[in-house]
């Protein structure tokens, strides 16, 4: 029999179809769209990157530099601030023997602030870096002198407070005024970065500071610099100690010279020190890293010969901080040494602070079990380690099975 469709069926399947067809566009439209938005928020983060990597450099540069504290301060902050496209104008207060003191200054209406002195109760230190939409929000934090001559004079806008810490106990409080915009996911990401910025300088500023009173190495140098290191970040809290106990150590086991044994332990103790110029969000990430923050992570060992090498009688010290991640195989850094080109002192210490991050918890892994670790020190004999130095560090696990097996985080 033949089917005789009516009016009624005819005239519906083409709205179907014009139905199904406009819902498709659609998605593919959302689709491309979304494409496009990530391809945008991409290219951001690329150009937030750059531009903090360049302030880094400027930073890191300027801290050797044979340059006065307060120009070093001035130019590092200039270069901070040139991070944002748009900041002009902060100002830096640091609280020290029960006064907040404004140390640096930019911008045409704040000059006069220089070397002014605040009581202590006249600033408040916030937790985290604030982003504040009107001058007003910023009496909260900021004695009303700074807000009516500073904040509220010229072109308003919005105001940024980052809070810092120095050595000794002193507190600072950056500000930076910016032109008002709404909060977006490329601010968020900047205000980061600067947050770790501002920090790298205050660590900078204050090893300056600490060497000059110093003149030359001592030990409490070494253990000053430790301690910023753990204030940095809380996950490197006790590691150069521990790093250091089992590098002396190893290096009696293995008959080394008391001076030896002496360069051995204060490079071990300082071995992670260059790490203060790397971003804190960067030693904490819980996952992989990228490829551009792990040549940041790079650097640190450059960056600790760098410090280090600037104190008189610490040149061999500073050498061996520079090699203590180069691989026996010569696939290491910064220099790409091989076997025994790389100090004996920084073979050692690639041993036992990798045997210390197996065994304790890092941002990016667990904790290893002893058995784990055991089998990451043999495979790697010949590659990343020096083989004669893991079988003598193996005996000494052996003969002090505590030194495996107790956690010390």
């Amino acid at each position: 029999m033949k089917m005789v469709r009516t009016v009624g069926e005819a005239t519906l399947e083409p709205i179907v179809w014009g139905v199904i067809g406009f819902l498709f566009a659609l998605l593919l439209d959302m689709l491309v769209f979304r494409g496009v938005f990530i391809e945008r928020r991409c290219r951001k983060i690329e150009d937030i990157n750059r531009r903090f990597i360049d302030a880094l450099e400027n930073i890191s540069n300027l801290a050797s530099c044979d340059i006065s504290d307060e120009e070093f301060l001035d130019r590092s902050l200039n270069s901070m601030s040139s991070f944002f496209a748009d900041v002009g104008e902060y100002m830096l207060s640091i609280f020290e023997e029960g006064k907040w003191n404004v140390v640096s200054t930019k911008g045409k209406n704040i000059h006069r602030f220089r070397n002014l002195k605040f009581r202590e109760e006249d600033f408040t230190v916030p937790k985290d870096t604030k982003f504040l939409s009107t001058e007003v929000e910023a009496l909260k934090y900021l004695p009303s002198r700074i807000v009516r001559e500073f904040l509220t004079s010229g072109n308003r806008g919005a105001v940024i407070i980052i809070p810092l810490r120095f050595f000794e106990n002193a507190e600072g409080i950056l500000i930076l005024r910016k032109p008002y915009v709404r909060m977006s996911f490329q601010l968020k990401e900047e205000l980061k970065m600067a947050h770790q910025l501002a920090r790298i300088i205050a660590s900078f500023y204050s090893m300056r500071r600490l060497l000059k009173r110093m003149g030359k190495f001592h030990k409490s140098v070494a253990i000053a610099f430790t301690r910023a290191m753990e204030l940095y970040s809380v996950y490197t809290k006790g590691h150069s100690e521990r790093v250091a106990r089992y590098a002396t150590t190893l290096g009696e086991k293995m008959g080394l010279s008391r001076e030896t044994i002496r360069r051995l332990f204060w490079a071990a103790l300082l071995h992670d020190i260059g790490k203060i110029g790397v971003p804190l969000y960067i030693l904490e990430k819980p996952g992989n890293l990228e490829g551009g923050e792990y040549e940041l992570v790079k650097k640190h060992t450059v960056w600790g010969w760098e410090i280090l090498n600037q104190i008189e009688g610490m040149a061999e010290i500073a050498k061996i901080v520079r090699h203590h991640h180069e691989r026996y195989d010569g696939r290491g850094y910064p220099d790409g040494l091989m076997g025994e080109e790389i100090p004996l002192e920084a073979r050692i210490i690639a041993v036992v602070d990798s045997f210390d991050a197996m065994k304790n918890d890092t941002p990016y892994r667990k904790a290893l079990r002893a058995q784990e670790i055991l089998k990451e020190l043999v495979d790697n004999k010949g590659k990343q380690f020096d083989p004669m130095i893991v079988e003598m560090f193996l005996e000494l696990l052996k003969k002090d099975i505590t030194m495996l097996v107790k956690r010390e985080n």
